[in-house]
Formats: structure tokens, C-alpha cells, sequence
């Protein structure tokens, strides 16, 4: 997939994710795991599961008064197999325009894809490999720039990944 067609599936993965933080106080909480919280909205066919978490450990010289909510998520959108599994992130800043953002689980490093305030996995077969990884590690390093040239280190403890995965694979099946 060029990076054309994966900015397009961005846009529309965006429009169906946007305010997963406002979903997460309004939709139902279908459980907690560990350092994961899992979440569903919608009913049926419409229906978005997903799981995110928060930073364990931030690193990196900036203001952390000016910079916003930092997140992981995994989203299922519905029922099909593409649209299951999608790894993104929030850095709370906005990224340096054309520069990945890499995920490290355990020394295995992946390049996602940044877009303003988000990084993505670039393919689905890039998140089906990140969910692998992160259901076998222990932690997660989230590595980013901003656009202000500020390189942050956010760690994210997987304790409890797996479980909260069940739960939305369970809940939107």
C-alpha cells in the first residue's frame, strides 16, 4: 500500500476514531486489564471497541505544561478483518511533519506513519505484527518529534494487553 492510499485510510479511520478520548468517558468501559482500559461504542455493525492505555514513563526536554494527553490505542471497527487491530497514537503534540514515529516493544522496532497529532501503522499487516508483539512484550516505547524539533520517549507498560484485547475482540465479534 503506497503512503497515498494509507492517508486515505487514515482520514477515514480518523473520522470513525476522532475524540477516542470522549468515547472513552462516554462509551461503555467493557473492562480493565492491567495498564489497559477497554472501551465499546455503538451497537452491532457500527459498533468501535478499543483499548488504550497511557504513559508509564515520559522522557524528553520540553514544557510538559504544553503538551496534551498521550496515548495507545487498538481499535476495532466493526466486524471486518481490515478494520480490526488498528495501532495508532496521540503524542500530545503535533509531529514534524514527514517524520515516523517508532514503536519498540521489547528492541523490535516498527515506523508508523505521522499525521499532525497521530502516528499509524502503515499497513494492516504492520498492525496485525505490532498487536503480536505487544501481546509478547513487556514494554513499549513510543520515540517522536515534534514539530518544534523536541524528540520525546513516552514507555507503556503491556501488563494486561492481552486480556483487554479479548475483551474487544469479544465485544465486537
Amino acid at each position: 500500500m503506497t503512503r497515498a492510499l494509507g492517508a486515505a485510510m487514515l482520514a477515514v479511520i480518523m473520522t470513525m476514531t476522532a475524540g477516542a478520548t470522549a468515547q472513552a468517558q462516554t462509551g461503555e468501559l467493557i473492562g480493565q486489564s492491567g495498564a489497559w482500559k477497554a472501551y465499546r461504542a455503538g451497537s452491532g455493525g457500527n459498533s468501535v471497541c478499543f483499548i488504550t492505555s497511557t504513559p508509564i514513563k515520559l522522557e524528553g526536554k520540553y514544557d510538559r505544561n504544553n503538551r496534551g494527553e498521550t496515548r495507545v490505542f487498538v481499535t476495532h471497527h466493526g466486524r471486518n478483518g481490515e478494520d480490526r487491530g488498528v495501532v495508532s497514537s496521540v503524542a500530545g503534540y503535533r509531529f514534524e511533519e514527514g517524520r515516523d514515529v517508532v514503536f519498540s516493544i521489547d528492541g523490535k522496532a516498527f515506523n508508523l506513519f505521522s499525521d499532525k497529532t497521530r502516528a499509524w501503522a502503515t499497513k494492516p499487516e504492520q498492525d496485525r505484527a505490532l498487536v503480536k508483539s505487544m501481546k509478547r512484550g513487556n514494554k513499549l516505547k513510543v520515540t517522536g518529534v515534534s514539530s518544534r524539533g523536541n524528540k520525546t520517549i513516552d514507555t507503556y507498560s503491556l501488563k494486561g494487553f492481552t486480556a483487554a484485547m479479548k475483551k474487544i475482540d469479544k465485544a465486537c465479534s
